[in-house]
Order: structure tokens, then sequence, then C-alpha cells
């Protein structure tokens, strides 16, 4: 139920955006409600000049985690990914975060961007659900920021 609720409720407060900032800036601080388990969000949109992520928005207001492979991964197949820390033995072993979330924003043909959400606790699990949920909801997303980007 929660699921479907966070998704009809989303493009309400994505609509009342006027500028790029404060969408995306909405954007990653809806995830953290959605996810209450999430330590951060972070919102990047793709530069096809430089052929890179730049980062548009983060909560809380440290350095944002990303892997590049996932972030490659989820954008170049149109897939998102879970991931969680197996081991001492990986590499973000380093960071105190246990699990996270990638889903790729894309407007049709056009890639926009990426969302990511992250969890240092130990004890939380993203499920499939979750997941899913990331990826409507960064599809549903992708025309809001695609259009106010161009207006930029």
């Amino acid at each position: 139920f929660d699921y479907y609720r966070h998704l009809l409720e989303f493009p309400r407060g994505l609509g009342l955006s006027t500028e790029l900032d404060g969408l995306c800036l909405f954007i990653v601080e809806h995830m953290i409600k959605v996810f209450p388990e999430a330590a951060r969000a972070s919102l990047f949109l793709c530069d096809p000049a430089h052929r890179a992520l730049v980062l548009r928005a983060h909560v809380p207001n440290l350095k944002p985690v990303l892997s590049p492979l996932l972030a490659q991964q989820a954008i170049a197949q149109g897939m998102g990914y879970v991931w969680e820390q197996c081991d001492k033995e990986e590499s973000m072993q380093r960071l105190p975060i246990h699990g996270g979330l990638y889903a790729p924003m894309k407007n049709g043909a056009i890639e926009t961007g990426l969302i990511c959400v992250d969890t240092m606790n130990e004890k939380s699990e993203y499920q499939p659900e979750d997941l899913s949920l990331l990826i409507a909801m960064a599809q549903v997303a992708a025309p809001y920021v695609q259009l106010l980007s161009e207006n930029q």
C-alpha cells in the first residue's frame, strides 16, 4: 500500500518546482522520506558533452558515495541496481555503508540522470520492491528534470 501511496503523491510535488535546483533538492529529500532507513540520497545529471555524471543534489550535505561502475551500468543498461556490503574485502569496505539503490532517470531514449539512495544500517536490507519503487519514481521525475534542464 505504501508503495502506491508514495508513487501517487510524488508527481504533485514535482509539479510545484519551477527551477532545476529546487526540483532536484525536492527529489532527494523525498527519497529520504520514502526510504526511512536511507542515510543519504543523491541525484546526478548526465552531461553528454563530457560523458559524465554531475552531482546536482544531495542530502545530507556530506560527500555523496557513488560507485562509478554501478552508475555506468545503470545508465547504459537502463536498469536499477540493489547492492549490499557482503564482506570486508569489497571496494566500499572503508565506508560505513551497508547497502544502496541506483535507478537511472530516462525520458524516453534520453538519459537524464541517476538517483542513488544508501543506508548505513547493517540490519536494513533493500528489497526488490524498494528498487521497483525507486525506478518508478526516477521515471516519473525524469521528464520534469529534463524540461527544467533544457530551460536553464
